[in-house]
C-alpha cells in the first residue's frame, strides 16, 4: 500500500477501480479517449499526450468552477477527481485546516451532544478548552 502525506476533501465524482475502465495513473481512460478525440488536431499525425489532455482539462473546466484533484490510492499511484472547486481544500503533512472558519462545514452538522462530549473529555484529560470545529489534516501512515 502506498502512503500519502496529504489529505483532500471535495464534493464531487472520484474515478475508482471498481468503475468500468479503471485507470493506473492520471484521468481516467474514457476521459482521456473523449478529450483526445476534443483535441486531435486532424493536421497532425501525433495523438495528444496526457499532460496536453490534462491541460485542455483544466481549461474546460475553470469557467465552470470545478477542478481536478490529485489523490494517492492503495497503490501509490496518482488518481485524479473532479471538484467543485469551492469545495475543495487540501490539508499537507503537518498543516491542519479548521474546515469551520474556512466556511466549508458549519455547526449545524454537529451532533447534538457533541460539544457536551467533547467538554467532558477534554476536562477528563487536561486539553485546554477552546470552540470546536471541523478539521482536515493530513496523516502520515
Amino acid at each position: 500500500m502506498g502512503q500519502s502525506t496529504d489529505a483532500n476533501i471535495w464534493f464531487g465524482l472520484c474515478w475508482t477501480e471498481k468503475d468500468e475502465k479503471y485507470y493506473e495513473n492520471g484521468l481516467p481512460t474514457v476521459v482521456q479517449e473523449y478529450m483526445r478525440a476534443k483535441i486531435r488536431n486532424p493536421d497532425d499525425e501525433d495523438e495528444p499526450d496526457e499532460d496536453a489532455i490534462e491541460s485542455a482539462v483544466h481549461d474546460l473546466l475553470k469557467p465552470l468552477d470545478c477542478a481536478l484533484v490529485s489523490h494517492c490510492y492503495g497503490d501509490g499511484s496518482r488518481m485524479i477527481g473532479l471538484a467543485v472547486s469551492a469545495s475543495y481544500e487540501c490539508a499537507s503533512r503537518g498543516y491542519p485546516i479548521n474546515l469551520t472558519t474556512t466556511g466549508m462545514i458549519t455547526t449545524g452538522t454537529v451532533g447534538a451532544d457533541w460539544v457536551r462530549k467533547l467538554t467532558a473529555a477534554a476536562e477528563v484529560i487536561g486539553w485546554p478548552w477552546k470552540p470546536p470545529a471541523w478539521w482536515l489534516a493530513s496523516y502520515w501512515c
